[in-house]
């Protein structure tokens, strides 16, 4: 029956994180598309507007050109007229030539002079705008090989530069400018990458086209008569590769997974740690690291802290406050930390028989401690590797301690056994003076909380000053945890000067193989110092 509801709920943990998966896949991509589109909306718009004011300028030396032109008052395609247009070529950068048109045939212009015959205009104009007509494309009207675009207006002719928009910057592949009338079909000028379904009307409202994949942005005035649609294809997640939207979709799909998973074991899924943080005991698959302890005012490295870690093919590392209490609620405690002490004695058996003034502490919860038969086995282990008891430390929480008599009873069997016994998280737990005199603690570890609230005004700072005047009037040894800088630590030593001291200051917890390499580093510069 239990096998059959564990295969029903794997199945549903596999189904269900399977839907959700491939629904964050989708909603990121839809999220990552819409991000790219906003990007590339605002870029194409600031591109759209520099393309105006080129434009513009053009549009409006132009038609500057074609008003002076006009108001020339000399007789037409005299000497004195075509000297003028030429003279007006000078003050126009985007303008090709200028010349005069009668009855619809161009009769001379300012680079080729009085034409031997009258060219006649093409008609109709592409288009014609506020008393402007313009033809754009124009082959070979006056010479072969010559082409261009032109605009009359009254008898003035002027044929635009072919290299007026030179300048104007096409900014990367997939990207142009559509220069047209205040009408969008009346089109002057195509500059750059636009698709030929990009040039329908109706896919350049200034939107963005999902059927064609095409984003646009226009800007339009009426003086002149202008707009400039900026045109972006394979936009979004469009331009980017396969592989690349791929990866987007995998993500979403393992994001989705991971918050199923995550809510999972919030709320439902409590079964499945228990169930591999009991495989993992029985298996020994924990294992251990080592906090190094200095004597803070020689920086002699004198004990170590074990800590049991344990990390899960499956549920990745999983924090010791989260297992530890797991272990206390499902009765796997005992089991835990004899795993615990024979592991670190086993480790630790090298170094403590070379090293006799290193010391091993090692956490306990309550229940090992007043368990009749944990101290037994910690003898037998201890004879087994040949341990000194005297340099073993069992630390025990205030919070275990509460409201439980049995435990001084314990801690005064262990003492009798040369076993030291450590006052853990002093302060934050449940202990009083009655308490800790009843202990008869060897060792009290001062808990981090109050180690950072040194330089503070808190209430924990004098707190902290209380702790040195009560370690002073029963003299047992101050270990304090968390210490992260030399700050803490001159402060610690003008209080308490043989204090002890762990914390990221001085290292993080090794496994055993480094550990053997710092405690010889430091024995070597104690010796030479």
């Amino acid at each position: 029956m239990r096998r059959k509801l564990i295969k029903s709920l794997s199945y549903v943990l596999t189904v269900n994180g399977s839907l959700l998966g491939i629904a964050c896949s989708c909603g990121l991509l839809a999220a990552t598309q819409f991000l790219l589109l906003d990007s590339e909306k605002r870029e194409l718009e600031a591109q759209t507007n520099s393309a105006f004011d080129y434009a513009s300028a053009v549009s409006v030396n132009m038609k500057n050109s074609l008003t002076e032109a006009s108001q020339f008052t000399f007789p037409r395609c005299s000497d004195e007229d075509l000297e003028a247009l030429r003279s007006a070529l000078w003050q126009n950068d985007f303008v090709k030539d200028l010349g005069r048109v009668v009855d619809g045939n161009i009769l001379c212009t300012a680079g080729w002079g009085v034409l031997k015959q009258p060219v006649a205009l093409p008609q109709p104009p592409s288009f014609a705008n506020q008393g402007y007509s313009h033809w754009r494309g124009v082959n070979g009207l006056i010479a072969a090989n010559v082409a261009g675009e032109m605009s009359v207006y009254q008898d003035t002719i002027s044929f635009t530069s072919p290299f007026a928009f030179q300048r104007l910057r096409v900014p990367n592949i997939h990207t142009g400018f559509l220069i047209t009338g205040a009408d969008i079909s009346n089109v002057y000028r195509i500059v750059g990458d636009i698709p030929d379904n990009a040039r329908i009307e109706k896919d350049l409202d200034g939107s963005f086209s999902l059927t064609t994949n095409i984003l646009s942005i226009s800007r339009c005035s009426s003086d002149p008569a202008l707009c400039v649609t900026g045109v972006k294809s394979h936009v979004g997640l469009a331009n980017y590769s396969w592989p690349f939207i791929a990866a987007i979709a995998s993500a979403g799909i393992f994001l989705g997974a991971g918050l199923y998973l995550l809510a999972f074991f919030m709320f439902s899924g409590k079964w499945v740690i228990y169930r591999r943080l009991r495989k993992a005991v029985r298996r020994k698959t924990l294992f251990m690291v080592y906090q190094p302890q200095y004597e803070l005012r020689t920086g002699k490295l004198v004990g170590v802290e074990a800590l049991v870690r344990w990390h899960d093919v499956r549920l990745g590392f999983v924090p010791p406050d989260v297992f530890i209490p797991i272990a206390e609620e499902i009765g796997l405690i005992q089991e835990l930390t004899e795993l615990v002490v024979e592991t670190s004695f086993s480790e630790m058996k090298e170094l403590l028989t070379h090293y006799a003034d290193l010391g091993l502490s090692i956490n306990l919860s309550m229940e090992n401690l007043v368990s009749p038969l944990f101290l037994g086995f910690i003898n037998d282990l201890s004879k087994r590797y040949e341990l000194n008891p005297n340099q073993l430390t069992f630390e025990v929480t205030e919070r275990s301690a509460a409201g439980d008599d049995k435990m001084a009873e314990s801690a005064r069997q262990f003492a009798a056994h040369s076993y030291k016994i450590s006052l853990d998280d002093f302060g934050t737990g449940y202990s009083n003076l009655s308490w800790l005199s009843q202990l008869d603690a060897d060792e009290i570890k001062v808990d981090r909380v109050f180690t950072q609230a040194i330089g503070t005004s808190s209430i924990n700072q004098n707190m902290l000053t209380a702790i040195f005047q009560l370690v002073h009037t029963l003299g047992v040894q101050l270990v304090f945890e968390g210490i992260e800088s030399q700050h803490e630590v001159d402060y610690i030593l003008r209080h308490s000067t043989d204090a002890v001291g762990q914390g990221w200051l001085f290292s993080k917890p090794v496994s055993v193989e480094v550990l053997k390499g710092l405690i010889e580093k430091n024995r070597a510069t104690q010796e030479a110092s």
